[in-house]
This record gives C-alpha cells, sequence and structure tokens, in this order.
C-alpha cells in the first residue's frame, strides 16, 4: 500500500512502547479510531544497511471499522511503515494490518529493502 502512495514512507525495523490502555476497543458498533503517542525505538532499513538507532516519539493513527479496530503490541520487534510528515512519523494501523509487520524474518527484510530499491514490493 505504501508504494502506491503519493505519501513519504521510511521503513522502520523496531519496536514501540505506549500506554496500551489508550487503544480503542474492539467492542462497540461505530467505534472510532483515535492517535496516540507512542515511543519508537530501532532502526531504519535503507537499501543496504540500516540507520543508527533512533529513539523518538511517533503518533499511532488507530483506526476502526465498525466494532473492529487495528492494534499492535508493545515492546515486539516489527517491521513498519511510517508516514513522513512536517509533524514527524504516524504509523496508520488499522484492523486490517498492512503497515505493521510482526517479527520479521530476514525475508520480509530483503523484500523490503527490493522495494525501496525500486523492485516489487509484494512477495511472490
Amino acid at each position: 500500500m505504501a508504494d502506491q502512495s503519493t505519501d513519504t514512507y521510511v521503513i522502520v525495523l523496531g519496536e514501540l512502547d505506549f500506554d496500551v490502555s489508550q487503544l480503542p476497543g474492539n467492542d462497540r458498533p461505530g467505534n472510532k479510531g483515535r492517535e496516540l503517542t507512542a515511543k519508537l525505538h530501532g532502526r531504519i532499513i535503507t537499501r543496504t544497511d540500516y540507520s543508527d538507532w533512533i529513539d523518538r516519539p511517533i503518533t499511532l493513527n488507530v483506526q476502526c471499522v465498525s466494532a473492529w479496530c487495528g492494534s499492535v503490541p508493545v515492546g515486539e520487534d516489527m517491521l513498519m511503515f511510517l508516514r513522513q510528515s512536517g509533524a514527524g512519523y504516524t504509523l496508520d494501523v488499522g484492523p486490517c494490518g498492512g503497515y505493521v509487520f510482526l517479527r520479521p524474518d530476514h525475508n520480509l527484510i530483503a523484500l523490503a529493502r527490493n522495494c525501496l530499491a525500486g523492485g516489487p514490493c509484494e512477495p511472490r
């Protein structure tokens, strides 16, 4: 999805820390999404390597469709596509996924690098 967007994205391998009690629950039809602040600890993936470690706040844009809302875990390795803007970085988290991949293996990281280099962005 990020490869077809007009927005600018960075790919980060890392983990998040935030107050999970602030996530919208999956128990009510008509749930509204919300934005939360999370602390990111990780490294930006480049075509050939990684950036230095980064520790910074990001915005979690948690989206809902009816009673189903997106969520991400605290403290687990993830491959994340962060939308970049003048205000910083935003991770869009919907109920159907798309911008977050838990416990990425070497193949998924290689695919992300290939995508950055202009190759295919989806597994074959």
